[in-house]
C-alpha cells in the first residue's frame, strides 16, 4: 500500500478561513476519483527526445471557456454555456516543450505537445462536449484531417504561431484534447497520432482503476474571482505538476538533466506538486500542497 504524506504550506493564514474552506471543500465532487494530472503522457513517453515540462495546472472555468473559445473562434458565451449545460466538473491541462536552448527556461519554443483532460459529470455531458469541442466551422484556418485514432476529430491549423494538429476524443465520461505545434517547421501527422493514441490508451488505463491517484488529494480553492489565471502561472503560482512519476523525475523548463530519484528522497516513486495564487485585498497569497 502506498503511503501518501500531505504538507500544507499557507503563507497566508486568512486563505483557510471563513468561506474559503467552502470553496475549497467544493473543488473536490464527491466520486471524482479520476487523476486528471497523471493523464498527459510524461516528457519521457513522447515519440521524440528532449521535451520539458513547462507549464501545467488544473484550470479555472475562465481560463478553461477562453482555452477552449479561441482556436476555433466560437463566442465566448456560447462556450459558457457548453461548459454549465454539459455538467463539466474540471479541467487539466499540461505543456511539453522542446526549447531552442533547453538550459534556459526562457529559450524559444520550437515544438509544443500540449494535453487538456476535461471531465464530466455523465457520459451524456462528455459526448456532447466532443461535439462543440471538435468543431471549427468558425475558424478559417482549420482545415479537416484524418483522424489521428478511431473515434476522434482532427484539424490542422496553420497561423503566426506554426503549424498545428489538434485532435480530440472521448473516453467515458473524459474529453482528451492534444495540439502540437511546430513553430519554424510542419508537424508530423504520425507523429500527432502517436501521441494521440498513446494518451487515449493510458486514458482508458486509468480509467479502469479502482481508486485515483495522488493528485486528487491536494487541497484546491475552487473557481472564484480571487483564484489567479493559469494563463498568467508563472506570475501567479498557479501551476500544479507531477515532479516525479512512476519513479522518473520529470524535467522542467531550463533543466539539462532533472535530478535522480534518489537525489530527491530514497524510495520516492511519486512526487506532486500543486500551488496556487489567490487575491487578497490588494496583495496576493500563496499556498503549495507537496503529496507523495
Amino acid at each position: 500500500m502506498t503511503r501518501r504524506f500531505p504538507i500544507i504550506v499557507c503563507l497566508v493564514l486568512t486563505l483557510v478561513s471563513g468561506g474559503m474552506l467552502e470553496q475549497m471543500a467544493a473543488a473536490h465532487p464527491q466520486g471524482d476519483v479520476l487523476d486528471l494530472a497523471n493523464v498527459p503522457l510524461t516528457a519521457d513517453a513522447l515519440p521524440e527526445p528532449g521535451y520539458q515540462i513547462l507549464t501545467g495546472g488544473y484550470i479555472d472555468r475562465n481560463a478553461m471557456v477562453e482555452q477552449i473559445a479561441r482556436p476555433r473562434n466560437a463566442e465566448i458565451s456560447a462556450v459558457e454555456g457548453m461548459v454549465i449545460d454539459t455538467g463539466l466538473v474540471r479541467s487539466y491541462m499540461l505543456n511539453l516543450v522542446l526549447l531552442k536552448d533547453r538550459a534556459h527556461a526562457g529559450s524559444e519554443i520550437l515544438s509544443l505537445v500540449q494535453t487538456s483532460v476535461y471531465l464530466f459529470a455523465g457520459e451524456d455531458g462528455a459526448t456532447d462536449a466532443l461535439q462543440v469541442l471538435g468543431d471549427y466551422s468558425s475558424s478559417a484556418d482549420a482545415e479537416e484531417a484524418e483522424p489521428a485514432i478511431v473515434g476522434a476529430t482532427t484539424v490542422r491549423l496553420r497561423s503566426q504561431s506554426g503549424d498545428t494538429y489538434r485532435s480530440v476524443a472521448r473516453s467515458e465520461r473524459a474529453v482528451i484534447e492534444v495540439v502540437s505545434l511546430e513553430t519554424f517547421d510542419f508537424v508530423d501527422a504520425d507523429i500527432h497520432r502517436l501521441v494521440v493514441a498513446g494518451s487515449y490508451d493510458w486514458l482508458v488505463d486509468l480509467q479502469s482503476l479502482s481508486s485515483g491517484g495522488i493528485a486528487p488529494q491536494a487541497v484546491l480553492i475552487g473557481d472564484g474571482d480571487n483564484v489567479a489565471d493559469l494563463i498568467a502561472a508563472d506570475g501567479t503560482g498557479v501551476h500544479h505538476l507531477y515532479r516525479v512519476r512512476e519513479g522518473a523525475v520529470q524535467a522542467a523548463a531550463g533543466e539539462l538533466r532533472p535530478p535522480a530519484p534518489e537525489e530527491i528522497a530514497p524510495g520516492l516513486t511519486q512526487l506532486y506538486v500543486a500551488s496556487q495564487g489567490v487575491r487578497i485585498g490588494q496583495g496576493t497569497g500563496f499556498y503549495s500542497s507537496w503529496i507523495s
